[in-house]
Formats: C-alpha cells, sequence, structure tokens
C-alpha cells in the first residue's frame, strides 16, 4: 500500500476520527496532497536529534515542500507547517 493510498483509503467515519486523533496529537495530518507536519517541537520526536522543534528546518529545505496557504487546526489549536508530498516520502523510503 501506498501512502496516497492510505490516505485515500475510507475506513468509515469513527475509524478514520481515531486515526486522524492520534496524528494530529503528534502534530501530524494526512491530507491527500500529502503529510502535514506541524513547526513547534512535537512528541514524536522526543529523544531524537529533532527534538525540540529541530525539525523545523529540515523540513523546510526539503525540495517539494512546501507551507499550506493557511494554518492548519491540530486538536483546536491553530498549526504552521510543512507539507511532505507522498511522492517525496515514498522516494525517501525506497531509498532504504
Amino acid at each position: 500500500m501506498t501512502a496516497e493510498q492510505f490516505v485515500q483509503d475510507d475506513p468509515g467515519d469513527a475509524a478514520r476520527a481515531n486515526r486522524d486523533d492520534s496524528l494530529t496529537d503528534q502534530g501530524l495530518r494526512c491530507r491527500n496532497d500529502g503529510l502535514f507536519i506541524a513547526n513547534y517541537p512535537l512528541p514524536v520526536f522526543h529523544g531524537t536529534r529533532w527534538a525540540g522543534g529541530e525539525h523545523v528546518p529540515l523540513f523546510r529545505s526539503l525540495s517539494g515542500a512546501f507551507a499550506p496557504v493557511s494554518s492548519l487546526t491540530l486538536g483546536r489549536v491553530a498549526a504552521r507547517g510543512r507539507i511532505l508530498p507522498w511522492a517525496l516520502i515514498e522516494r525517501g523510503l525506497s531509498n532504504d
């Protein structure tokens, strides 16, 4: 399954809400155009070299990553960040 198929797969409203809530708690959101990653310190990066917001410069520098036109709401909090297109993510994963 590709990342884009994961987003397009419709598990139903309840399952989708649970999946989305667990991602937004981490500062992430699956969108049709890619994965949104918030610019604030994210729990998913705790204990890594990207903790404390150190991931922000990395994602700003990625060719193909882009900022959404406006902020997104994650858990009732407006968040700025970058969108990593699915093709960019899949290309990175295929290099492993």
